[in-house]
């Protein structure tokens, strides 16, 4: 086991220890934005989808003398407003999705800050 005594090369050690963090911090920073981006394209998928049960649902209530069309407007209307439901319970989620990715962000530069500090405090010395 060496110690080091010499308080330069500590300040080294500590710089480096703090990049490392900052990448490991960077990649769950890159891994959130990833998610969130496939959370935001499956509720855009599902507006769709829910227009366009809907749309179904209409156009087969306007033919709802023709025999399947009233169930056919049934199951789009329950496959619409169950897409909806599903929408709803994700917002929450994307909503904290966005707070924690502007944290992490918002830690990710304070960190680059202070080890951009520490470099220049370690150099001059």
């Amino acid at each position: 086991v060496v110690v080091q005594l010499d308080p330069i090369a500590i300040m080294k050690i500590y710089i480096d220890d703090l990049k490392d963090k900052r990448r490991k911090m960077q990649g769950q920073i890159d891994q959130l934005a990833g998610q969130l981006v496939k959370l935001n394209k499956k509720i855009g998928e599902n507006n769709e989808v829910i227009k366009q049960k809907f749309a179904e649902a209409n156009k087969a209530n306007s033919l709802s003398d023709k025999p399947g069309m009233r169930e056919a407007a049934q199951l789009a209307t329950i496959e619409g407003a169950g897409l909806q439901e599903m929408n709803e319970k994700l917002f929450p989620l994307q909503r904290n999705m966005k707070l924690v990715l502007e944290f992490m962000e918002k830690v990710n530069k304070s960190a680059d800050y202070i080890i951009k500090e520490t470099e220049i405090k370690v150099k001059l010395k």
